[in-house]
């Protein structure tokens, strides 16, 4: 008889601050649940734009459903992590519940490193003793190994979708898909963009998250909007190589890296945090040091009809490693085995 789970996490609501890495991974793993009628309750972490209202609807529906479940899965981001997981960890193991613990992002170790050495004891003693904790980046698991009984890798994950390139040609169009703020290299692509010949096109899609942006993009022609999820696939189909040179603190597997794979579409982004493993240099895409305009500009100019193909071809064959459906079968197999 399959265990019947609890999945508590993040999804997007209507407020379009909610999307991002977190939520849009969360969701996939309920739309699986779904779709696959795996038994299963879903907990959202956020109900309402209210984090006291969210915290509080959320500990109730938590705590009505985790009777009727065999194993709660706890999934968080690196806040969620330090101060509400344990709480939900300690409330669960009292019912005799087994617990999955997955943390989203690439700075869960950094967050743990600068708690204080009685907070690292607590989350020693309660979360990391979790029945089975799921780790987004190889750095991460590589250092809780010692504080952990059962650990997995769990990497962000994105369907195969049914749209494809419109063409395997090299045309010289170049696409960022993020949040438009300065840690995600905003400043960096503008300043090359003025740079380049005029038939190269590098357009900004996503949402404004500082108001210096708002003035500096008004009326001009590369910032295309924001984009609802189920679209990304379609703009980014569109466009030969994503840009995304990134400093932002906290960055994982960022998703959009995973959708451009699955497109077949390269990417040139920074050797920052984890990236470096999920971006093989020369191959799948193009790694370049961070705040460095002079490299991006270098790391646009080195694509060519000539070698366009080899990229992507190899960042197609790369997304085998990121398929949600594969991760997540694999994933509720380890769940049940628990």
């Amino acid at each position: 008889m399959s265990k019947h789970i609890l999945l508590l996490g993040p999804l997007p609501n209507e407020n379009p601050n909610s999307v991002g890495g977190a939520t849009n991974s969360f969701k996939i793993l309920t739309d699986f649940f779904k779709e696959k009628s795996h038994p299963h309750t879903v907990v959202c972490l956020n109900p309402s734009d209210s984090k006291i209202k969210s915290l509080l609807q959320m500990s109730s529906h938590y705590l009505s459903r985790l009777a009727q479940s065999d194993i709660a899965m706890l999934n968080f981001n690196q806040i969620g992590f330090k101060y509400i997981a344990p709480v939900l960890y300690v409330i669960a193991k009292m019912l005799g519940k087994q617990v999955a613990l997955r943390i989203f992002g690439g700075d869960a170790v950094d967050l743990y490193r600068q708690s204080n050495s009685l907070h690292r004891w607590m989350l020693r003693q309660t979360v990391l003793k979790s029945d089975l904790v799921l780790l987004q980046t190889k750095m991460s698991l590589d250092y809780f190994k010692k504080h952990t009984k059962r650990q997995d890798w769990l990497p962000t994950s994105r369907y195969q979708p049914a749209e494809t390139k419109k063409s395997n040609d090299f045309q010289k169009r170049f696409v960022f898909i993020s949040h438009i703020k300065s840690t995600k290299g905003i400043d960096e692509i503008l300043a090359v963009k003025k740079q380049l010949p005029d038939d190269f096109i590098i357009d900004l899609y996503g949402p404004i998250k500082e108001e210096k942006y708002t003035c500096l993009l008004q009326g001009a022609t590369c910032y295309k909007g924001s984009l609802k999820k189920e679209e990304v696939a379609e703009v980014l189909s569109q466009y030969d190589v994503l840009l995304l040179p990134t400093y932002h603190e906290g960055e994982g597997y960022p998703g959009i890296i995973i959708e451009a794979y699955a497109l077949g579409i390269p990417c040139i982004t920074t050797d920052w945090m984890a990236i470096p493993e999920i971006v093989k240099h020369g191959e799948t895409g193009l790694l370049i040091p961070p705040k460095n305009s002079n490299a991006l500009k270098a790391a646009i100019l080195s694509f060519s009809e000539d070698n366009y193909s080899t990229f992507h071809e190899k960042a197609k064959s790369h997304f085998q490693h990121f398929d949600a459906d594969k991760i997540n079968t694999a994933l509720y197999q380890k769940l049940q085995a628990l």
